[in-house]
């Protein structure tokens, strides 16, 4: 029980030491008003409607957006890479996106043993349609399979993908959550829970 009550003051020390850092960085990358074109008024001068309307609709579009789908049908996945979902961003300003994707996969074995025997599952995030990691550097691949000895069945992977893209204002940009079954795979492989969100952050993109 000492242990216990010992690590309380730990736990929130280590908390408060996160908070500090996450609120440094917000500061150290704080951007300034210039840099979204938004107009500076003098005392003494003449103030148009319209300048500020605009500095309103400036920061509007510079607030963080978040958005998404979600779907819990259940998809057999086959030799040919299908989509699962997409999405289309048009961002209002320049920024970064980020595109994160979540689903529940279950991998079965087949009746033979080795390579042939086990399911394959490959999971993509990609901006062509229709593909799976055919090569393309920018897409991000999650596989697996399912063990053959023992034969496995119903084992569940939850899978997590995130990709962070440099947009530009008013460039739509789009993404695919993209799956298939690798060959050679005797088994079953099914996606479920699959849940697309993305979220726009404007200002500039740090390498």
């Amino acid at each position: 029980m000492k242990n216990q009550k010992g690590m309380r003051p730990i736990s929130r020390m280590v908390g408060l030491m996160i908070v500090a850092l996450l609120a440094s960085a917000v500061v150290t990358y704080a951007a300034r008003p210039d840099e979204f074109g938004i107009t500076s008024f003098s005392p003494g001068t003449t103030i148009s409607s319209s300048d500020v309307n605009n500095n309103f609709q400036i920061l509007v579009n510079a607030m963080p957006r978040i958005g998404g789908t979600f779907n819990d049908s259940t998809i057999t996945l086959s030799y040919t890479p299908q989509n699962i979902a997409s999405m289309t961003v048009t961002p209002p300003m320049d920024g970064v996106l980020l595109f994160i994707a979540t689903a529940h996969i279950r991998v079965d074995s087949g009746a033979n043993t080795g390579p042939a025997g086990s399911a394959t599952a490959k999971l993509c995030l990609t901006q062509t349609s229709g593909s799976c990691g055919s090569g393309s550097d920018s897409d991000i691949v999650v596989s697996f399979s399912a063990p053959t000895n023992p034969l496995t069945t119903s084992l569940y992977v939850p899978v997590t993908m995130i990709e962070a893209v440099p947009c530009q204002a008013t460039t739509p940009v789009t993404y695919y959550l993209t799956a298939k079954q690798e060959l050679p795979s005797a088994g079953l492989c099914v996606i479920n829970g699959i849940n697309f969100r993305r979220i726009f952050l404007p200002g500039g993109y740090l390498e």
